[in-house]
């Protein structure tokens, strides 16, 4: 079991071909997520997009709010997609998901470097989420 972080929910999982250039810049695809047990409605799927703004470094694209059902759960569904980060052409999606009949929050970060590609993968993450 892990403690907590400052947000109330557990260290997040990080996935990457290069875990360091990952953190440290732009040019590696990714993935970070984390479940929030019993957080909503103190942190919500809005809530936790608008947390990790990344307007500083990459041009905003549209937010997209719906439900979405994966292979295992309902969510409600937040998706804050960001593009030319850094003056590369990579793309970084920041996902908050509520687990619906929960009070459960998935927070799915994705650093895309091959839109199609990484975008595809992100809806196979999110379809493969599985809460105990």
């Amino acid at each position: 079991r892990t403690a907590p972080g400052d947000d109330g929910c557990p260290p997040e999982i990080t996935s990457a071909v290069s875990i360091v250039d990952f953190e440290s810049d732009w040019t590696s695809p990714g993935v970070r997520a984390k479940l929030c047990r019993d957080i909503v409605p103190s942190l919500t799927a809005e809530g936790a997009v608008d947390s990790q703004d990344l307007s500083s470094s990459c041009r905003p694209g549209t937010r997209q709010v719906n439900d979405y059902s994966g292979d295992f759960h309902d969510f409600a569904m937040v998706v804050q997609p960001y593009f030319d980060c850094a003056g590369t052409p990579t793309g970084f999606i920041v996902a908050g998901l509520e687990v619906k009949g929960t009070s459960h929050l998935v927070v799915v970060q994705l650093q895309m470097t091959d839109l199609e590609r990484d975008l595809a993968a992100f809806f196979d993450i999110v379809d493969s989420i599985l809460v105990p």
